[in-house]
């Protein structure tokens, strides 16, 4: 296969790999920080300010957690749905809102993402075949 506006099959597999972490990143927005729901704005500045709100605290959450895992931890591994819901709790609580003069750098949110352990990739077991249910080549 040559596709040289792409650079070769290396820049491709990289592409590929880019493609599905933007993906993932919307399935964590749409499932855990919306809960599947729709937006909840009837204009199109509204649905505009809703977006920019999600992806702004979805970078802060993902900030969270590359600050956590800066001791040699892969972030990819950090789970987003604890980080998510340890962000939710501590804003709904108002846990530790007056910080004192030390900062805690790693946080309710890093300790969170560290006291789980690393999330493996799943390894699929099932081969597709070459066949469609109905006996025909696809």
């Amino acid at each position: 296969m040559r596709w040289p506006c792409y650079g070769g099959k290396l820049k491709l597999v990289t592409l590929y790999h880019q493609r599905w972490e933007v993906e993932s990143a919307y399935f964590a927005i749409k499932k855990s920080m919306l809960g599947r729901r729709v937006l909840r704005a009837r204009t199109l500045p509204g649905a505009a300010q809703e977006i920019y709100a999600l992806l702004s605290a979805y970078q802060v959450i993902r900030i969270a957690i590359a600050d956590a895992t800066a001791c040699g931890i892969d972030p990819d591994r950090g789970s987003f749905t604890v980080a998510f819901q340890t962000a939710r709790d501590q804003i709904v609580q108002a846990a530790n809102v007056i910080a004192g003069t030390t900062i805690d750098l790693v946080g309710t949110i890093g300790r969170a993402v560290l006291d789980r352990p690393p999330r493996t990739p799943p390894i699929s077991t099932w081969a597709r075949s070459g066949r469609s249910r109905t006996g025909s080549w696809r």
